[in-house]
């Protein structure tokens, strides 16, 4: 089944000690296989981190993209377990519509 994850946390940075590459290194699903990963920079929000893909046995993928502003206040999160094709115009929606709110 697909799905998708947004969250964003300034206290895993602060108590924790998370960073984007931190968090692509600790978290993925189980039962899959790296396979890619890289810089990210989301432009629109001066937002830099890490991207990456899981391939998992059962025919899904999995995307996730780490990333956090210049100052490190906090992180965001995004991921989407893929399991057809047109999900993959669901993700780039993510990416592409993705608003902070609040004080992170």
């Amino acid at each position: 089944m697909p799905g998708g994850f947004a969250g964003a946390s300034s206290r895993v940075v602060a108590e924790a000690k998370f960073t984007p590459e931190v968090l692509a290194k600790v978290f993925g699903p189980n039962g899959c296989t790296a396979e890619g990963s890289g810089p990210f920079t989301m432009d629109r929000l001066k937002m830099t981190g890490r991207w990456g893909t899981w391939v998992c046995g059962y025919g899904a993928r999995w995307r996730y993209t780490y990333v956090w502003p210049a100052d490190h206040r906090y992180l965001v999160a995004l991921q989407i377990k893929m399991v057809r094709a047109e999900d993959e115009a669901v993700w780039e929606h993510m990416l592409s519509s993705l608003t902070l709110h609040g004080h992170w």
